[in-house]
């Protein structure tokens, strides 16, 4: 395609029902027009308020109240601060980040499904997981297409 006909395309032909086209246009063109899909979902989150405030939410309700009440956050005003960090070497920063990746690796090979038939799944999750995630229902009917059928 030409720079003439995308730009026609994006002038004039495209339909706005959602931010989608544009953001993964931008993000191709922002990584020399081509990203993983990975890559274009990160971009669509950072452009989807809906679903910032509902992480923000999560991160000042949740995980930051525990941290905060380990001490290994604190609150300045709307950011969070790691308790310490200012005295941590950055191997030290480094074999932290790596513990962390461990904890959520660790984490995420906990999980499993088990097919009971095309119409019903069960899903067994890691211990004292939140039921707001998709995987925390147990033995109910699902959509064949939601599990990827």
């Amino acid at each position: 395609m030409t720079f003439t006909e995308i730009y026609d395309f994006i002038e004039n032909r495209m339909r706005m029902s959602h931010i989608y086209q544009p953001v993964m246009l931008m993000t191709l063109l922002k990584n020399k027009g081509m990203a993983s899909v990975t890559k274009i979902a990160e971009s669509l989150l950072m452009y989807d308020h809906a679903q910032v405030e509902y992480y923000e939410n999560i991160t000042k309700n949740m995980v930051g109240r525990v941290l905060r009440n380990h001490k290994i956050v604190s609150k300045e005003g709307k950011n969070f601060v790691l308790s310490g960090f200012k005295s941590l070497t950055e191997s030290q920063i480094e074999e932290l980040n790596l513990l962390c990746q461990e904890k959520l690796n660790d984490h995420q090979s906990n999980w499993w499904l088990i097919i009971v038939n095309a119409s019903k799944a069960i899903f067994q999750v890691a211990p004292r997981a939140r039921s707001h995630h998709p995987r925390n229902r147990v033995g109910q009917d699902l959509d064949p297409l939601f599990l990827g059928f």
